[in-house]
């Protein structure tokens, strides 16, 4: 079974993720909305992909680490190729092109724009966690 990591500020929108991915029977999903967190866990456990949204807020501040600073990390400190699928609002902004592009360029395996349908997170995760098992 596989673990999935989320790691979002949105509480409303990581409870129908996690809820989408395990009534879609793709594993564990475990939530953290802030990087500490997320570090901390992946000290003594492994995930077979990680979803990651790109900026977080506190009292409506964008923070100067976010997911950008997680992927970075990630793609430094891997035991194993680890899927990472980069979320975020900003895609559509005017600077999204380049958003997505850094995202890239630090180690997300893909990118996926909010809104987006829950089928459709489904499906890539379904794809990439394939993907994993066979390379």
């Amino acid at each position: 079974m596989a673990r999935i990591l989320l790691l979002d500020d949105d509480l409303v929108l990581s409870k129908l993720i996690v809820q989408s991915l395990e009534l879609a029977d793709l594993g564990e999903c475990v939530h953290f909305d802030a990087l500490q967190g997320a570090y901390d866990y992946l000290e003594g456990n492994e995930v077979d992909l990680a979803i990651v949204d790109l900026f977080f807020r506190k009292d409506e501040v964008l923070k100067k680490k976010g997911g950008l600073t997680f992927i970075s990390k990630m793609r430094q400190i891997e035991r194993k190729p680890l899927p990472i699928i980069a979320i975020s609002g900003a895609f559509d902004a005017s600077f999204g092109v380049h958003l997505k592009t850094s995202a890239k360029t630090l180690g997300a395996t893909a990118v996926l724009s909010k809104p987006f349908h829950p089928d459709d997170l489904v499906s890539l995760v379904r794809r990439l966690l394939a993907e994993g098992r066979t390379t």
